[in-house]
C-alpha cells in the first residue's frame, strides 16, 4: 500500500511539473512572439520617424529663408509642411497608444446624426487647403445605435485619412471626390467609404489590414487599418474592401444595430 501511495504522489508531482513546464514554454513562445513584434514596431516608427524629421527639416528651412527674404509665399509653404508633419506625428502617437494598450469597449446610446456630423467636421479640417470633395449623406433615420464612440470615430477617421493619402497619390485624376454614407438595413448599421484615389492591386488589398504593413512608405505607420479593423471586430461587426488600381477603393462596414426593445 505504501509503495503504490508513493508511486500516485510521484505521478501527481510528474504531472504537475508537466503542466508547469507546458506553461514556461508558452510564457516564453508569447514572448519570443512579443519581442519579435517590438523589434518589428521599433523599425517601423525609426523609418516613420526618418522621414517626419526630413519634413520638418524642409518646413524650418522655408520658413527661414522666407523670413530672410520676406517672402510670405514661401514661409506659407514651410508652415504647410509642419502643420502636415506635426498632424503626421499625433496620429502616430495616437496609433501607437491604442496599439498598445488593452482597449475595454464602452458602449453608450449614439445619436445617428449627431455622430455624422462628428465626422464631417473631422475630415472637412483635414480636407483644407485639397481640392478634395467630400459627400456625406444624412441619414434618414433618427436612430440611435450603441458602440464606444471614441474608438469608433478613430476607426473611421482610419479608414477616411486612406481615403484622402488614396486621392492625394493619384496623379491621373484631377477631380477627386470622397463619399460618407450611413443607412440602417434590417438590424445592421451599413457605414459606406469611397474614393476615385489611386486604388490597390490584389496583393496590396489582402495585406491591408496586416500589422506594420503600409503601402504609403514613410507617410504610413502601419498601424491605422490594422486599429480600425480590430474595433470594429470588437464591436461583432466586419469590413467588406473592394478596390481596383487607378479606380478607386470602397469599404463596406457592417455592424449589429439592434432594435431598442432587443
Amino acid at each position: 500500500i505504501e509503495k503504490a501511495v508513493e508511486k500516485i504522489i510521484a505521478r501527481q508531482k510528474l504531472s504537475e511539473y508537466t503542466q508547469k513546464l507546458e506553461m514556461l514554454i508558452l510564457e516564453k513562445s508569447k514572448l519570443a512572439d512579443h519581442l519579435s513584434s517590438l523589434g518589428v514596431m521599433i523599425g517601423s516608427i525609426s523609418h516613420n520617424i526618418k522621414g517626419l524629421l526630413t519634413n520638418l527639416d524642409g518646413g524650418l528651412y522655408l520658413v527661414k529663408s522666407g523670413l530672410k527674404k520676406a517672402d510670405n509665399e514661401t514661409m506659407k509653404e514651410g508652415l504647410g509642411l509642419l502643420d502636415q508633419a506635426v498632424d503626421r506625428i499625433k496620429k502616430m502617437i495616437m496609433d501607437m497608444l491604442l496599439y498598445s494598450k488593452e482597449r475595454t469597449l464602452r458602449k453608450d446610446a449614439i445619436d445617428t446624426k449627431t455622430f455624422v456630423e462628428k465626422i464631417t467636421e473631422m475630415i472637412e479640417l483635414k480636407l483644407k487647403g485639397t481640392k478634395i470633395a467630400f459627400k456625406c449623406n444624412s441619414p434618414d433615420f433618427s436612430d440611435t445605435f450603441y458602440a464606444d464612440e471614441g474608438f469608433l470615430i478613430v476607426a473611421l477617421i482610419n479608414f477616411l485619412d486612406n481615403a484622402i493619402d488614396a486621392c492625394l497619390a493619384d496623379a491621373q485624376n484631377k477631380d477627386h471626390e470622397i463619399g460618407f454614407e450611413i443607412s440602417r438595413e434590417n438590424d445592421s448599421l451599413l457605414i459606406c467609404i469611397h474614393d476615385n484615389g489611386c486604388g490597390m492591386d490584389s496583393q496590396t488589398k489582402e495585406k491591408i489590414f496586416n500589422l506594420f504593413f503600409s503601402s504609403k512608405g514613410t507617410k504610413g505607420t502601419g498601424f491605422g487599418l490594422y486599429i480600425s479593423n480590430s474595433i470594429i471586430k470588437e464591436h461583432g461587426g466586419a469590413i467588406h474592401v473592394n478596390s481596383i488600381k487607378g479606380k478607386g477603393t470602397d469599404f463596406k462596414i457592417i455592424l449589429p444595430m439592434p432594435k431598442a426593445d432587443s
